[in-house]
């Protein structure tokens, strides 16, 4: 409790109070360091800086003597050294740091608290490159246990330039650097060491994971049943975790140029021997609980994927070494078989990914395996889920061309859909790869679904699937299969099921999930990949069954609290860009397009934009001359559908309340506009639209022309009306030709176009009259 008060009063304080602190703490470093309220105030000035970033301003002064503190001699305890050192990281980069050299009056067993400031402000990288050569020479001197923290501190200096400054090693002897690594990993003396004050136990030593004594030279997988270990212990520990670091950066990218000279088979000897060893260890049967905890056995799969990416590095550096050590890889392989083996077994696999070229080996039946049985297993688990979707990333190209994600998409978006706001981005980019001809629309209709999803992963988690106690054994069956068809692992259906109704009852308590709610925010961003992948590779074929899909599906989402309408958002705008490519849909769609507009309920729950997206497509596209299926037959089909809605939504204005008046007005203006696009493209239909138009505009005007919506409705069946009784005009204004470079909704904003002249005229006219110009609400459609 004093603790997070501590931490809390930290947050919040004050500019003035930290002022205070300052001067405080500038007065007791440069007096006596080792006084115990010097050592409370640098700690709390640590607190500060780092979790208080308002207000927070040192002086020159301050950072001076902090810097003192912590790297010249006779400056106080260790521990206030380490926490001026800490301090000083955390206002990295910084320009009040200067660092002018590593030479008096910097005391050299203090160097393991310089080295991290030069790491942490890229003012002071160059000087990287000068203290290369001597931290090698700080690791090969022998020296006592008073200098092991400069060894340590030189390690970690070293193995973080060499990933993160690459460009520095020129200035290093890079094989004087090898022979230094080699020796810290091999030459390790197996002595146990015991707590301060303790008796040495009877059986005290070093062990094997299994519990026997060590069998040969000491790795990172051997115990000590003390629990205790020796510096170079440690050291060697150190340097296994940043081998392949190094062998990357050096070899395979060779960012050291010409400093790297080749591996030397003594090195490659020793690295392959120590590794294989650790394999060795990973494999003894009969892991002795005594002596292995939870953590240990975290350490041993560690190890093995650490010596996976070793030999990786290594093949990849000098593939010669590839037939030494595929034997030992092949048997790890063969005893990955569990689910908890998982990121192993990726590891495994991104091994023989790499060096496919090289290596023979049937690589798809471990690919099956772990997408399929054991991936249902482990979506749910934050490592090895989060390692799969790296391994897609990674390998994309390849798992594309083996049809591994477009078989097994299912399943991959169970990961997604129980981690739904950690790894949207992931599956943007991977979703390209589930999309083929025969996946296309199965990967459509588990996108709209994977709400649902989510809410029965929740159930199945929860044990909530066993039927209740009224339920019939056949009801219970077909839950069952519902289950089983939203929670399958392999795609293939081609489709969906036609009881999608009963599944969503079945999950209807999961509607207010969190988890569910937000995974139905992420689907609208999904399918707007989606749709530009179709937009972008299919044939006209497969748009139009994607189309169909869209039509029947908006009628058929899961009820997530405001799902419906963002998808229908989504639908409307990629319905635009499906019809503006292809506008013959409009003769291929014409039985959904016709079903959808004379179902009323498509006007309801979420689905209005949609429909009145429908509405303006087929004014926009019905009757066009480019496709002779167009005939008059059809246009006089789509124009009685039209026309008897507009009569209905008109008498709905009448009557209709505030809260349906914004979008019934934006209904009718874009139904009037359609039909008149229709008229003027099928002649013979003009005295029925200006019958229609007639019958509207005097029902307006009785009802009451001073509110806003009668008044725009009057004004666009006026405009329609009078373009229509000039055909030609109105051929040419309503009835334009198709062009495909044309961007729809945005010809009428053409100043040059003699609608948007008729609209300026009118607008004259209005002014003339004493009216006000009104905009009509028909958003992003022309008339």
């Amino acid at each position: 409790m004093a603790a997070a008060a501590e931490l809390q009063h930290a947050r919040c304080m004050q500019p003035a109070e930290f002022d205070t602190l300052r001067i405080a703490l500038l007065r007791s470093i440069s007096t006596t360091a080792s006084d115990p309220e010097c050592l409370a105030q640098v700690r709390k000035l640590c607190a500060v800086i780092t979790h208080n970033r308002r207000g927070v301003r040192l002086t020159t002064g301050l950072v001076d003597a902090l810097y003192g503190a912590a790297v010249e001699p006779e400056q106080g305890s260790q521990r206030l050294r380490t926490l001026c050192s800490t301090v000083l990281r955390e206002l990295a980069p910084s320009p009040l740091l200067q660092i002018d050299g590593f030479g008096p009056p910097v005391e050299r067993l203090q160097l393991p608290n310089l080295l991290p400031l030069l790491l942490g402000d890229n003012m002071h990288f160059a000087k990287t490159a000068e203290l290369l050569p001597e931290a090698v020479g700080w690791l090969i001197a022998s020296a006592g246990s008073r200098e092991a923290p400069l060894k340590m501190a030189a390690l970690s200096f070293l193995s973080c330039v060499a990933q993160s400054l690459p460009d520095r090693l020129a200035s290093l002897r890079v094989s004087e650097f090898n022979a230094a690594l080699i020796g810290l990993l091999r030459n390790v003396q197996c002595d146990v060491v015991l707590a301060p004050g303790a008796k040495k136990p009877k059986n005290a030593g070093l062990i094997e994971v299994d519990g026997n004594r060590i069998r040969d030279f000491f790795t990172v997988l051997n115990l000590s049943t003390t629990r205790w270990y020796t510096i170079s212990q440690i050291m060697s520990c150190h340097v296994f975790s940043m081998v392949r670091g190094w062998l990357d950066a050096v070899y395979c990218r060779g960012e050291a140029g010409e400093a790297a000279d080749p591996l030397t088979v003594t090195v490659k000897d020793a690295i392959v021997e120590y590794c294989i060893r650790v394999l060795q260890q990973c494999s003894l049967n009969g892991i002795d609980d005594k002596y292995v905890d939870a953590g240990d056995r975290l350490m041993i799969q560690g190890a093995a994927l650490e010596v996976i990416g070793i030999f990786d590095a290594l093949c990849t550096a000098d593939p010669s070494i590839i037939p030494r050590i595929l034997p030992e890889v092949k048997r790890l392989d063969k005893r990955c078989t569990e689910p908890g083996d998982a990121v192993v077994s990726l590891a495994l696999m991104r091994f023989f990914i790499n060096h496919r070229e090289v290596v023979v080996y049937d690589l798809q039946p471990a690919l099956v395996a772990h997408f399929g049985k054991t991936l249902l297993k482990i979506y749910d688990v934050p490592l090895p889920a989060a390692e799969t979707l790296q391994f897609c990333l990674d390998h994309h190209e390849y798992l594309t061309s083996q049809q591994v994600l477009s078989n097994f998409f299912p399943n991959i978006l169970k990961v997604l859909a129980w981690f739904p706001r950690t790894y949207l981005a992931e599956f943007v980019t991977l979703l390209p790869g589930f999309v083929t001809e025969s996946t296309c629309i199965e990967v459509m209709h588990t996108l709209l679904d994977l709400p649902c999803l989510s809410a029965a992963l929740e159930q199945t988690r929860s044990r909530h699937s066993v039927a209740p106690s009224g339920a019939t054994a056949g009801s219970t069956s077909i839950a069952a299969a519902l289950l089983n068809y939203i929670l399958r692992e392999e795609g293939g259906l081609g489709g969906t099921i036609d009881r999608l109704g009963d599944l969503y009852s079945l999950l209807d308590t999961y509607t207010a999930s969190p988890r569910v709610m937000t995974t139905a925010e992420i689907v609208p961003v999904l399918l707007r990949g989606f749709f530009d992948t179709v937009l972008r590779d299919a044939e006209y074929s497969l748009v139009q069954e994607v189309v169909s899909v869209m039509l029947e599906r908006i009628f058929n989402l899961y009820n997530v609290d405001g799902y419906v309408a963002q998808v229908g958002a989504v639908l409307s705008e990629y319905a635009l860009a499906f019809f503006e490519a292809y506008p013959l849909l409009v003769v291929d769609l014409q039985k959904e397009l016709l079903e959808l507009v004379n179902n009323r309920t498509a006007v309801t729950k979420g689905r209005e934009e949609f429909f009145i997206h429908v509405v303006w497509l087929l004014g926009e596209y019905a009757g066009s001359p480019l496709d002779p299926r167009s005939t008059p037959e059809l246009t006089d089909r789509f124009y009685e559908v039209l026309e008897l809605f507009a009569y209905e939504v008109d008498g709905d204005l009448v009557e209709a309340g505030d809260g349906s008046v914004k979008f019934k007005t934006r209904l009718m203006t874009v139904l009037i506009s359609a039909i008149g696009k229709l008229g003027a493209r099928c002649q013979d239909l003009i005295p029925r639209v200006i019958l229609c138009l007639t019958k509207i505009m005097k029902r307006q005007h009785t009802a009451s022309p001073q509110r806003l919506h009668h008044r725009q409705i009057l004004e666009r069946a006026s405009q329609v009306a009078s373009t229509l009784q000039r055909p030609s005009v109105a051929a040419t204004v309503l009835a334009y030709p198709y062009k495909p470079h044309h961007k729809v909704g945005m010809r009428h904003r053409d100043p040059t176009s003699t609608l948007a002249l008729l609209h300026f005229a009118d607008s004259i006219a209005l002014h003339t009259d004493g009216a006000k110009p009104v905009t009509t609400a028909i958003g992003t459609q022309s008339s």
